[in-house]
């Protein structure tokens, strides 16, 4: 589960979520560029406990992850599925 940590109408918000496996912090912030948005979308995930000395394996892995994310992220705001 998601709790709010920062938000500002129209501005961006900031989710924190962890578990006892992993810490995440998504920050997504919107800014006026012509005559629509640019959307910047920035997220921390660090390993927690016994699994904290393989965050470098994660660092590996997470871009691809971030990647896809990204693209399904660009459709929807272009009006995807």
């Amino acid at each position: 589960m998601y709790t709010v940590t920062w938000y500002r109408p129209a501005r961006g918000v900031t989710l924190e979520a962890a578990n006892s496996v992993l810490w995440s912090q998504d920050t997504i912030t919107v800014a006026p560029d012509g005559g629509g948005a640019t959307v910047c979308y920035e997220a921390s995930v660090r390993l927690r406990g016994l699994l904290r000395p393989f965050d470098p394996l994660l660092a590996v892995t997470f871009p691809k992850v971030a990647r896809r994310a990204a693209a399904g992220l660009a459709d929807r705001l272009r009006g995807g599925p």
